[in-house]
């Protein structure tokens, strides 16, 4: 697949806009075009971008909140929308994505977007954006380009779902990482998106996990070592559900060795074992399982 640079990007005829309609698709050429009214019109929509944030309306309190991965502030406006009261810390790398996210933090004076990512040690690195009629699929940023070709972890759901059958080429960027734990940060829950680098993200947040223990949300790349990783901080997987009277729920979720991720959630939650019945009792969520609860 060929790849572009900044310039190349920016020289593209205005998009069409035929592509389908998807959260972090972008004009890189208006990617600071949001406005305050904007982000405030997507708030009073009350339905977050994707429903298993709702189970943070229980954690009331300004508790901290590591948004790992904030494309264009999706999850900055979900959290707001359930939680209005959390203090958020975004790390976005990609150029054009923190722009966005940027301004969408400040609208927020408990929210604040840094531009560089997460990971288990210090590097720059390029990132690698499908683009489509010139517009940016933000959500589909990858360290590696292969996950684009055929055989690739994204290539199907890139080129059925997305592109079907229009041009794609790669936009590369240069991107600044860094260990989450040089920041000291006190959170109560990291939410972490990062097509596939979540470990790494977890690795440079040992002390962290092992000091905080907080409530940790992932995709399910790499469910499986994630699992394993997180067993040693004394973490139980978990997923989102909602139960037939309306109330958000996190159910036990076994993972083991062999799992498919088809049998998966999209996102996993995570729990220290000494912290559920501190969410059941003093925040009143529900929680089925595990076994030893």
């Amino acid at each position: 697949m060929r790849i572009i640079t900044t310039d190349e990007l920016m020289k593209a005829a205005p998009a069409t806009h035929y592509i389908k309609s998807w959260s972090g698709i972008i004009d890189p050429k208006d990617a600071a075009g949001v406005t305050a009214n904007a982000v405030w019109s997507q708030l009073n929509q009350k339905e977050p971008h994707e429903p298993h944030f709702k189970i943070f309306d229980r954690l009331t309190g300004g508790q901290v909140f590591m948004d790992v991965g904030a494309n264009c502030g999706q999850s900055i406006i979900s959290l707001k929308m359930v939680n209005p009261e959390a203090q958020i810390r975004s790390f976005e790398p990609g150029a054009f994505s923190f722009a966005i996210a940027n301004r969408v933090a400040r609208v927020f004076p408990e929210a604040q977007v840094f531009n560089f990512g997460l990971s288990d040690q210090s590097s720059r690195l390029p990132i690698f954006t499908p683009v489509i009629d010139g517009l940016l699929v933000t959500p589909l940023s990858a360290l590696d380009p292969s996950a684009f070709e055929p055989n690739g972890t994204m290539h199907k759901f890139l080129m059925d779902d997305i592109a079907k059958g229009a041009d794609v080429v790669l936009f590369s960027q240069e991107i600044e990482l860094r260990r989450g734990d040089e920041f000291s940060l006190s959170p109560d829950v990291v939410k972490i998106d990062v097509e596939g680098a979540e470990l790494r993200v977890l690795a440079g947040l040992e002390e962290t996990i092992g000091m905080h223990r907080p409530m940790i949300m992932t995709e399910k790349s790499d469910a499986i070592g994630i699992a394993r990783f997180l067993s040693d901080f004394d973490y139980e997987p978990f997923q989102y559900r909602e139960e037939p009277d309306g109330r958000c729920a996190l159910a036990h979720l076994p993972i083991v060795d062999g799992m498919k991720s088809d049998h998966l959630p999209l996102n996993i939650f995570y729990l220290n074992s000494e912290k559920v019945d501190l969410y059941r009792d003093e925040y009143g969520m529900r929680i089925i399982g595990p076994a030893n609860h």
